[in-house]
C-alpha cells in the first residue's frame, strides 16, 4: 500500500516513476531546502530540511511549539535539527492510512509552517 502511495505522490507533483531506493529512501529538493520519504515498519516518515543561518533559542522554540499538541493543529509533527544544524519536521503516515495526497498534503502543511519559522 506505502508503493501504491509512492507512486500516486509521485504522479501528482511530476514524478512518474517515484520510488524508493534500495536503502527505502527518497530524498527531494536542493541543499537549502530538502524533502525526505523513509519507509519504516508499517509506514512512511515524511520529513523536511530547511537550512538556516543560525539556529538560536527563539528558533527552536517557536518550532518546539508549533508542534505541540496544545497547538491542536490538523496534524502532529516532530521537531528536531539536523547534524548540520537544518532544522527538521517531520510526519508518520500509517501503511492503512497513506495515500498520494495524503503525502502531498502533509508535506505542505509542514512546508507552510517551516516557512512561519525561517522568515
Amino acid at each position: 500500500m506505502i508503493e501504491q502511495a509512492i507512486s500516486e505522490f509521485g504522479k501528482q507533483v511530476g514524478l512518474k516513476n517515484l520510488a524508493f531506493n534500495s536503502r527505502g529512501l527518497i530524498c527531494m529538493g536542493d541543499k537549502s531546502s530538502e524533502v525526505f520519504l523513509e519507509r519504516i515498519d508499517n509506514g512512511v516518515l515524511a520529513y523536511i530540511t530547511q537550512e538556516v543561518s543560525y539556529v538560536d533559542a527563539d528558533t527552536y522554540c517557536a518550532l518546539m511549539s508549533m508542534c505541540s499538541y496544545e497547538n491542536k493543529s490538523v496534524a502532529y509533527m516532530n521537531p528536531g535539527v539536523t547534524q548540520d544544524g537544518k532544522l527538521l519536521l517531520a510526519m508518520r503516515f500509517d501503511e492503512d492510512q497513506a495515500s498520494g495526497s495524503g503525502l502531498k498534503n502533509g508535506i505542505l502543511f509542514m512546508r507552510e509552517k517551516m516557512k512561519t519559522i525561517t522568515q
